[in-house]
């Protein structure tokens, strides 16, 4: 523990010695070198951009094109203008013969027969859809996807009423 005090009194002692002995320039020399070049640019006659020389009093410097302050930046091409805090999405678009053809609907209803029942005024009809088992009749409305418009002897009528599409389903 001793040797790193002594460590840490070397190391402040060779610092203090640093700074006491410093012979490094006030740094003027630097300042008046950075002028001296400053005015011997001044001194050049002022040329425009093409080399033509500018007339007396008359700015030498380039004049950017003026942009209004709304908060848009362009691309690099000079393009699409966006703020300089939009979001962008990574998503890909979708593309636009499936955004015209619209939503299709199913081949057949998604629906397992089961069996029926006889009820007072027509019939009871169990279907099942992934495991879950439901019973329906004449205009119940199933998942607020298909309508049960007609149930007859051997077929059971459903309506998909997001495009209001009509499937017939064997009831054997």
């Amino acid at each position: 523990m001793k040797w790193r005090y002594v460590l840490y009194a070397a190391t402040i002692a060779g610092l203090g010695a640093a700074v006491l002995t410093d012979q490094r320039s006030s740094g003027d020399e630097e300042v008046v070198s950075a002028v001296t070049r400053r005015t011997q640019q001044a001194a050049r006659p002022p040329a425009g951009r093409d080399g033509a020389r500018v007339p007396e009093g008359a700015p030498s410097d380039t004049v950017l094109a003026l942009v209004a302050r709304d908060g848009s930046v362009r691309d690099a091409e000079g393009g699409a203008q966006t703020t300089a805090f939009s979001t962008h999405s990574w998503t890909p678009v979708a593309s636009q013969t499936a955004a015209a053809s619209g939503p299709t609907a199913p081949s057949q209803p998604p629906f397992t027969y089961i069996g029926r029942q006889p009820i007072p005024g027509g019939w009871q009809v169990f279907v099942s859809e992934n495991d879950v088992v439901q019973t329906v009749k004449v205009a119940d409305v199933i998942d607020d996807r298909y309508k049960v418009l007609s149930i007859g002897e051997t077929e059971m009528t459903l309506e998909y009423l997001p495009l209001h599409t009509r499937f017939s389903m064997s009831l054997e």
